[in-house]
């Protein structure tokens, strides 16, 4: 892939004027519980419910980008949110850039090594949102920071409504 330098060197100008650093701040961390709802019932091995819950994660920095990210609720969408909620002291001021040492405080100083599952998947959707601000940041797409785009669609899988074989093969045919 060839590389876009248009906003390589935006991007350098943008250092320059910055001493070599994005100054951003985080301003705020809200954590929004949303609940989606299922056009037919999910039903399979593991799982049968009629929509799906999870925390999304809007962060806000000082010069008003905001990054989105979306954290799923393990067993128990509450406690992802709590987490969540628990990172605002922690993460409030600091630059987004500084993801690494945000991921570093986040496991090490917030302790959430000790319920590694929880604590994954609540910091997922602060990744998320952390990338996306970088991306807004840059004014580039997330694929162009993660090395360039490699494909120009992706395979997507869909859930079939539980049925005898004609119900499922209608769906499938849709």
């Amino acid at each position: 892939t060839k590389p876009n330098w248009t906003w390589m060197l935006w991007l350098a100008k943008i250092a320059k004027k910055t001493q070599g650093q994005l100054k951003l701040k985080i301003t705020n961390i809200e954590p929004i519980i949303v609940s989606v709802p299922y056009k037919h019932r999910e039903t399979s091995t593991r799982v049968q419910r009629d929509g799906v819950t999870a925390v999304l994660i809007k962060i806000t920095t000082d010069t008003n980008i905001v990054g989105w990210g979306e954290s799923c609720p393990g067993p128990n969408v509450e406690s992802i949110y709590q987490i969540i909620v628990s990172t605002i002291p922690l993460f409030t001021g600091r630059n987004p850039f500084d993801r690494e040492a945000i991921a570093q405080d986040f496991f090490a100083t917030a302790h959430w090594f000790h319920r590694e599952m929880s604590g994954n998947f609540a910091f997922a959707g602060i990744d998320m949102a952390l990338w996306d601000i970088f991306g807004k940041a840059c004014q580039q797409p997330i694929y162009n920071l993660f090395g360039g785009l490699r494909r120009q669609s992706v395979n997507y899988f869909y859930y079939l409504a539980y049925g005898d074989a004609n119900s499922i093969a209608s769906q499938a045919k849709r």
